[in-house]
Parts: C-alpha cells; structure tokens; sequence
C-alpha cells in the first residue's frame, strides 16, 4: 500500500468510524434529566443527602445505538451520610479489586442492625442491595416507585424487572406480538384507583402515629412503669378506626387509651406475620408475610433465560464479515416462553463511599504514562473510588445467598467518566469501533468478552500515545494497536485491570473460549474496515428476552397490582417519615427547622440557576415549583397542633 492509499484508507476509516449512530435516545435522556432534578431533594441534609450519579456510555461518549436497542443507562446510588474507612476492607489477595467490608470500629456506626455478619465480622452484600441500612431513604422510596412491572405509560413496552449482579435492573420489552399475551386495554378501574388512594392514607396516618409513638417513648424513657407502645400495623385498622386514632392523637388523648383498646386481644384475631395476638412490631421495611405468599418481585416469578440474534459467533466456518447467523432458541427454553426484543434497561447500583484512594491501586498513582494529563489525575482522585456489591465471576458458580456473601468489589465509574471526558475525537470513534467489534462479532455464550473489556484495552494503549497521536489520520491505527492488545492478552489468558494491574479481568472466564475468541480477533484485524462497514450496513439486532406466557399474565393480574402497589405505597411512607425520624433530635427540635430551612433556600437557589441557565421548558417547571418551594418553607416552619405532635413538623404534598 503506497503512502497515498495509506491515506485514503486511514481517511475513509475514520468516516465510517464517524457513522456510527451515537444518538442517545430521548426516553434515556428524560431520565438523565430527571436524575438531575431528583438530585436537588437528594443532596440536601434535610432529606438524607443522597446522590444519584448516572454513569456508563450515555455519559462518557461512547454511546453506539441500534436501530433496534437503545442501550442502557447506569445509576449509582449513593448515601454521602455514609463514609466507609479504607484501612477496613480486606482486599481478595487473588482478586485485589475484591475485598470483604468489616463492621467493627469505625463502621459500627453505619451497621447497627446486621446483626448476624459473615465469619462474625464481614458485612454481607444483602445490606447493600436491599438498601436495608436507613442510610438510603430517598434511593428506596425512589427505586421503589421507579422500579414497576407492567406497561409503559405509552403502551409500547412492557417493563419486567431483575436482580443484576450488582443492583436491580428494569428492563423495557418491545411488544413486537401483541398476540402472544393479552394486554389489558383500559386503564385502571376508578373503584381500583379509591381503593388504592385509601390505602395509602391508611398508610400515611398510621406512620405518622408510630412516629409519634417513638417520639413519645424517646421523651418518656426515664419514666417507670409505662407500658411499652406497641405500634400499629394499618392492615389490621380500617379507615375510621384510623382517622380515630389521629384524631384522639391531634387532641391529645391519643396514648394509652386507644391504642390499648385496639390492640386488645381478640379472638381468632391474626397478625400481619401468621402468629395470633403476636406482640411483634410491625415494620415496613420487612417483607409481610403474605406478600412472601403471593410474591410478585420479578427476581423469583421470572426464570428467564437471555440470547441474542447475533451468537454464537465462534464458529469455525464463520470467517466472513457478512455471515450474520440466524437467532435461535437454546434447547433448554421452555416451548412456553415468548421472545421479547430488548429496547431499553436501566441498572439501578447501590455503592458506597470511601476515604481515600484504594492501596491496592497505589501503583496508579506513580505509574510512567503520557495520559491522562495531571489535571484528569487530580479530577479522577477528586472523584475518588466507590464499592458495590458484587462476587468475583471465578466464585459465581458456587451457591451462596446474599444474606451470607461477603464480596464486594472496588467501582471506578466515576473515576473512568473523567478519564472519558478527557479524551479527544479521535479516542471515543476508536472506542466506538471496538464496542461495535464486541455487539456485533464477539459475543459468546457463556458470555466472555464485554464492552468493559474494550474500555481497559483503551485506557491502556492510550497510555502509551502522546496527545499528538490522536488525529482522525490515526483512527485505524489506534484500532489496530487495541486489538493488538487484546490478542496479547488472549494468548496470555490475562487482562490487567486498569487501575488495579494485579487483577487479571479474564479471571473466572471459561478457558474454553480463549482460541476461538482470538482467532475471531485476528480476523478482525485483517479486515478492520470491512468488518465496520459490514456492522454499519447491517448491524446485529437487539437482545431477545424469553419469558413464560403464563409469568407475564400474572404481571398484568389485577393481583398483582394490587401487591405492588401496596409494597410501594409502604416502601414511599416508611421512607419518608423515616427522613424526618432519623434526622430529628429531640434536644434540639428547632436546630433540625433549621436544617430543614436551609435545604430548602439551597432548593430555591439550584432552581433559580436552573431556571437561568437551561432550557425554557426547565424554566417554566422551576417558575411552578419556586412558589410551591416557598409555600412548603413556611409550612415547616409551623408545628401540628397537638401535645403528642410538639416535635413533630407539617410536611405538604408539593407536586
């Protein structure tokens, strides 16, 4: 190839480079948008100071989207209140990004309730992904009210949710056969709609009186001889007998009375747990027993089983570009279960922050680099490393529940959008292309290779290059350097974690795939151009999801429904009232009004630049809110009436 042939290959590689679509779909970037509005309540002290932190390719610019599959956007969700101490983590010494999280000393603090830790002193993973410390209120009520199964508001999907690896995961199905399940056609029935608004009073009032009941017992603990309050459970209590109780509370009387009357033992009379006359508390945040009955979390109906129309790959005869296999169903899917094209997920993960920067990544830090600049360095140490719940991939075949796991595993998620931001042109079209190698020619079962991988492979090879490096002259090249990369490391049998070098990332892989995966690299690179052109021309189809025909009818059950709408309306009151619990101090009422008054004036503020700084459609939904936001300071600043609610401050709905 002569220098000017050279040059019109590295051109038109990197043209078709530029024409991988990189839009970000508008429902995703509605979600984006309001993840920054929901931050405003999330951030401030009054409401918990919790953050949600979207991260992944939707942010870092290396976004490819198929006609098909819009891909997927990724939240971290995270509770500031909470700051775990490094020097505490026992780190894997074969999979130093791993590590076990000890709950003594310092994190005694945060980890009150585990009460059975892992070898007596490790903090199992189930306290993360359930979100059960009262660390997370605002991410609970969220993911709560977020995460439901059933149609999209527009019709067109059909949202089923998950447990991933790390988090919960809901999904959005294409309904491309409506005739493989009846969907309902009309909306909720308006008996439906009372019933549910009834209960979520029932609900509402019923927390506020067992608020006020732990306020009471708190102010009174010196006193002997008081009985002990039991609290109330609202599924025991009909409406009257609710507003009753509130009532008696407004004025006063409400205490040993009442409460007493109504918690008399009665015969035959059954608690929410199955036991007669059971003298346990009842509380939201524990799964009821009849909602264990009849469980509809999607996690346990759902055993699905997950493909896509573009594997396997790694077969032999396929050594041509344009040899796209057909979909087929695994052997193993029941006859029963109805395919379903993935448009859209969203991966919801719970993570906590830390002090400082990991040891085992020290060598990071002084590693000999031509990137990043020392200004991203400073950004990716500002931004810092997260932990999330996750079990190394070599361990995951062994069974183990998660109330019983100890692994977690070190997140640069935000550390690598930094890294990303930092990167010109020409390093996200090679980043693109690499990902689109990965969708559209590398996928196996079990699954190997990701687009996680490809991200490694860049950090490292950009280390190596000099910022003059990266023109669009230079696009192949660098593609070609990557795979050159990763066939190295294919040889090897090991990917060096970026941050943490000691940590092999094809650890846990099937050694099976490493021959075949190869040998499909090489290909790629002897052909890079047409193997992009053939991607762009004709790229791979969506994932297909199977689920049973009989699981997605009990989606749409009226039962079903109906339970999970009881579980949210439980989850949004236990976690709101619990903000204000775990925030107020007895001793110091009108401190914690003016906690609350502060968070609020910085609200107005956020919104005020809000309104200055984006859109017009954002600015007339701040215009709307700024009053609203004023009526409720005001309303903070006054108190129930009532000796029982002295403590206690009103709170209006303000959407």
């Amino acid at each position: 190839m002569t220098d000017t042939e050279k040059k019109e290959y590295d051109s038109d590689f990197s043209e078709l480079a530029k024409q991988i679509d990189t839009t970000i779909d508008p429902d995703l970037v509605d979600q984006l948008n309001q993840v920054d509005h929901l931050n405003l309540f999330f951030k401030c002290d009054a409401f918990g100071n919790e953050e949600l932190i979207p991260v992944g390719s939707c942010v870092d610019g290396s976004k490819i989207t198929l006609p098909s599959d819009s891909g997927d956007v990724d939240v971290l969700m995270i509770s500031n209140r909470i700051i775990l101490t490094e020097s505490l983590f026992d780190y894997d010494l074969e999979r130093p990004a791993f590590l076990h999280i000890k709950v003594n000393e310092d994190h005694e603090k945060y980890f009150k309730t585990v009460q059975d830790p892992v070898n007596g002193i490790y903090l199992p993973t189930s306290v993360l992904k359930g979100l059960k410390e009262k660390m997370f209120f605002m991410s609970k009520v969220f993911l709560n009210a977020e995460i439901q199964e059933g149609l999209s508001k527009d019709g067109k999907f059909l949202n089923v949710t998950r447990t991933s690896a790390v988090g919960k995961e809901q999904i959005q199905l294409c309904l491309d056969d409506e005739e493989v399940v009846n969907i309902p056609e009309n909306a909720d029935p308006f008996e439906y709609k009372v019933k549910r608004m009834e209960k979520f009073v029932r609900c509402s009032l019923v927390g506020i009186l067992n608020v006020v009941g732990e306020i009471e017992a708190s102010d009174d603990k010196d006193e002997t001889g008081r009985p002990e309050r039991k609290k109330l459970a609202y599924e025991e209590m009909s409406l009257s007998e609710v507003l009753n109780n509130f009532i008696d509370m407004i004025k006063g009387s409400c205490g040993t009375s009442n409460n007493d009357n109504f918690e008399d033992d009665k015969p035959g009379k059954q608690d929410v747990h199955g036991g007669a006359n059971s003298d346990t508390p009842q509380n939201f945040n524990e799964e009821h027993t009849h909602a264990k009955a009849n469980k509809s979390s999607s996690e346990n109906l759902h055993k699905r089983k997950m493909s896509k129309n573009c594997t396997p790959l790694l077969k032999p005869e396929i050594l041509n570009p344009n040899t796209e296999p057909k979909a087929e169903r695994d052997s193993d899917t029941p006859k029963n279960d109805a395919p379903f094209s993935i448009a859209k997920s969203t991966d919801y993960v719970p993570a906590y922050r830390f002090d400082g920067w990991p040891r085992v990544a020290d060598e990071w830090l002084t590693r000999s680099r031509k990137w990043p600049s020392k200004e991203t360095m400073k950004d990716v140490l500002k931004a810092g490393c997260q932990v999330v719940a996750k079990r190394p991939l070599a361990l995951c075949n062994i069974p183990i529940s998660d109330e019983r796991d100890p692994y977690f595993r070190l997140s640069f998620a935000l550390s690598e959008v930094h890294l990303a931001k930092s990167m010109r042109e020409p390093q996200l079209l090679c980043w693109r292309v690499l990902k689109a190698y990965q969708r559209c020619y590398l996928e196996t079962k079990p699954k190997f290779l990701t687009s996680y991988h490809w991200k490694n492979i860049l950090f490292w090879v950009s280390e190596s290059l000099d910022e003059s490096f990266w023109t669009d002259e230079n696009v192949s090249a660098a593609v070609l350097k990557c795979l050159d990369f990763m066939n190295d490391c294919l040889q090897n049998q090991n990917l060096p974690f970026y941050f943490v070098r000691k940590m092999n990332m094809f650890d846990g892989c099937d050694g099976t795939l490493f021959e075949g995966l190869k040998k499909r690299v090489e290909e790629i690179r002897c052909s890079p151009a047409e193997f992009l052109k053939c991607f762009i021309m004709e790229p791979p189809t969506s994932q297909v999801y199977f689920m049973d025909k009989g699981e997605i009818e009990v989606i749409f059950s009226q039962e079903t429904k109906e339970q999970n709408d009881t579980k949210m309306t439980e989850e949004i009151v236990d976690g709101m009232l619990g903000i204000f619990l775990s925030s107020y101090n007895i001793d110091k009422g009108e401190c914690f009004m003016e906690q609350i008054h502060t968070s609020m004036l910085q609200i107005l503020k956020k919104l005020r630049f809000v309104k200055k700084e984006k859109s017009s459609d954002t600015a007339q939904i701040s215009d709307k809110m700024i009053p609203k936001f004023k009526d409720c300071i005001e309303a903070m600043k006054r108190k129930i009436m009532g000796q029982s609610l002295k403590h206690f401050m009103s709170f209006p709905v303000i959407f």
